[in-house]
């Protein structure tokens, strides 16, 4: 399993990178923003993507509305991951197609089962 994480907090990338690692043997690919998440997306074969709103130069909602656009992405799984909870963003990016919401802080404690309960229906499985 190959994951994309897309956020500009290097401590959230590597609290990610970790559990992926270690609960899934998945390998990480990182990007500090979306306009790099773009460039990786096309680099790699991705089997789904950890995504930040607040972001400089590209931020959450820009990459996913540009990777919508792309019949290849149309229906890859996004798992946002974010501080903002406002009803209305949230709505927005339902209607995007996300997989889920993860609402900052994230724990280890919650975030491994929350990711098991994700990738399970979409038969992924670790590596």
């Amino acid at each position: 399993m190959k994951v994309l994480v897309v956020e500009d907090d290097s401590s959230v990338r590597t609290f990610l990178n970790r559990v992926m690692v270690k609960y899934f043997s998945a390998e990480v690919i990182e990007a500090e923003n979306g306009k790099i998440g773009l460039e990786k997306l096309e680099s790699e074969e991705i089997d789904f993507v950890f995504l930040d709103i607040a972001m400089p130069v590209m931020n959450g909602h820009e990459f996913l509305k540009e990777i919508r656009k792309i019949s290849k992405f149309k229906d890859l799984p996004v798992i946002i991951i974010s501080a903002n909870s406002e009803r209305e963003l949230v709505g927005d990016l339902i209607t995007l197609g996300i997989t889920d919401y993860l609402v900052k802080p994230i724990e280890y404690r919650t975030v491994k089962a929350r990711i098991e309960n994700i990738i399970e229906p979409l038969g992924l499985t670790p590596a």
